[in-house]
């Protein structure tokens, strides 16, 4: 009796999620699934000007139209796309660790190498730059990513959540919490099975809750316009916010500032078209003659050409005229031929000026963007401030990875240093080998060549093992070369030359001196 009952329970607790897949008859029909999931977080739409004008001035009460707009920018218009990925590119997510309460004689201990072990484990299964890097771009498009982290097949992998479906309803030491709502499995074409399997039980316990009121731990019930709104709080443990905009709740995407610039594209194009055919085009005015004989002053319709000759004669001219060119006869005096290409109109580039006031908008040098006469100098400026304003958010992930390999260490905790972008990697490299000539080594040296430590250490003992230390020969220096082999000083580094050295070196002008 006591284990039928225990099989009647069980029936009751997967009541709910049979219930809803029974509802669901074509959850499992891959079309519909795809189109499913393709909608999960990629929404996109259009908005007139004005509209945007109204989003933009109340962002907070339209986070769910700014993320549409955000997606519409970025399939239409390409200098957008440049821009997001731009931002979300610079950074190299190269780490390495730091033992925070470890001394010299811990080192030397078996519980320290075991703890080691288990978060260089931790990172082998975790690909921090691919699940990093793909966070980071939402976070350049939407502000926010939400998360949940997923073990699968002995990998580590941070499942994207539907973000229409999550809210940030608390912060805590490592950034925000957030809750998800259950009622996302209730559409049709969602699939519980595509998420971790204690949904299923989140899922089952929104049904019990509401019919029971039985407490559940983490479910939270609001009463909306009399309808029961179930929400699930994720605990850090699974769930996680990246975001863009860490100093403020709202989810506003990071380049908001220029949507209402990007509105002015479409007209721009449109008065770049007209203008364009008013350049080719040509108008001829040609006043009709007046009877010179009259002696009693101003007549009526007193024209030398009858009106309908006239008119034959107009019809025969504009037959034999070029596309473009248009003739016309007034009755007025000393007129002239007309052309709508002026200089000042020639020079005029609506479109160049809308794109020129984006890239001022987002402070990001066009330039970058554009090789046409480089000015070195203000490049090298703009891309040390855009390294600096992306590289604040390492915090975020370097907190993510020490919440999670410190709840698997036993006794030593280690500090995750997160540091490099695309702009600074031969300068990294430069200052750690300046360190070790001094005899300095620290983790960097890993860190500067995009490696992890484990990785590095495997590299070179895998060059041992081959012998390829043994057939090395020592690389020449300034300081073992004769006067006949020294070729002059190091070139610079292209950051390092000016304008005219640019142009000199692209030019090859300096090749063939010695």
């Amino acid at each position: 009796m006591k284990g039928g009952d225990n099989h009647l329970s069980r029936d009751k607790n997967n009541y709910a999620t049979e219930f809803a897949q029974s509802l669901n008859s074509f959850w499992y029909d891959p079309l519909i699934v795809n189109n499913f999931l393709k909608n999960i977080n990629v929404s996109s739409s259009e908005y007139s000007k004005d509209d945007i004008k109204k989003i933009i001035a109340h962002p907070q009460e339209n986070e769910w139209a700014l993320r549409k707009l955000s997606w519409y920018l970025y399939y239409t218009q390409l200098v957008y796309k440049r821009m997001v990925h731009y931002l979300s590119d610079i950074l190299t997510f190269d780490w390495y660790p730091i033992p925070i309460n470890v001394s010299e004689e811990d080192t030397k201990k078996s519980t320290f190498k075991k703890d080691y072990e288990t978060m260089l484990d931790w990172f082998d299964k975790f690909d921090v730059k691919k699940e990093f890097s793909k966070a980071l771009l939402k976070m350049c498009l939407e502000d926010a990513y939400f998360v949940y982290l997923r073990k699968d097949k002995g990998g580590i992998f941070l499942q994207e959540m539907p973000i229409d479906w999550c809210i940030i309803d608390g912060y805590g030491k490592f950034g925000y919490m957030y809750s998800f709502n259950l009622t996302y499995f209730q559409q049709m074409g969602s699939d519980i099975n595509g998420f971790a399997p204690e949904f299923k039980t989140y899922y089952n316990n929104m049904f019990d809750m509401k019919k029971n009121n039985t407490y559940h731990k983490g479910l939270r019930s609001e009463k909306i316009n009399g309808r029961w709104m179930c929400w699930q709080q994720i605990s850090p443990d699974k769930g996680w916010v990246f975001k863009f905009h860490n100093h403020f709740i709202e989810l506003v995407p990071p380049l908001m500032g220029i949507f209402l610039d990007f509105a002015d594209i479409p007209e721009s194009k449109e008065l770049q078209r007209v203008k364009s055919a008013l350049e080719t085009y040509k108008l001829v005015l040609g006043a009709v003659p007046r009877n010179k004989d009259g002696k009693s002053g101003s007549k009526t319709d007193n024209f030398a050409i009858d009106p309908d000759t006239l008119a034959k004669f107009m019809q025969l001219a504009q037959s034999n005229l070029p596309k473009g060119v248009d003739i016309k006869a007034l009755p007025l005096e000393n007129f002239e031929m007309f052309s709508f290409d002026t200089a000042s109109e020639i020079k005029s580039d609506p479109v160049g000026r809308a794109i020129n006031n984006i890239f001022a908008q987002a402070g990001i040098d066009k330039n970058i963007f554009n090789t046409s006469n480089p000015n070195v100098a203000v490049m090298a400026l703009s891309k040390l401030v855009d390294g600096e304003f992306v590289k604040r958010i390492y915090s975020q992930f370097a907190d993510f990875c020490m919440y999670h390999v410190n709840r698997l260490t036993r006794k030593y905790k280690f500090k995750i240093v997160f540091e490099g972008t695309i702009f600074d990697r031969e300068d990294r490299k430069k200052h750690v080998l300046e360190l070790a000539q001094n005899g300095v080594i620290t983790p960097q040296v890993a860190a500067a060549e995009g490696m992890s430590i484990k990785d590095l250490m495997a590299g070179m003992e895998l060059m041992r093992w081959l012998g390829f230390v043994d057939k090395l020969t020592p690389i020449k220096t300034s300081y073992t070369m004769s006067n006949k082999d020294s070729g002059g000083r190091p070139a610079k580094d292209v950051d390092d030359l000016t304008d005219s050295g640019v142009i000199t070196r692209t030019a090859g002008s300096n090749i063939e001196k010695e």
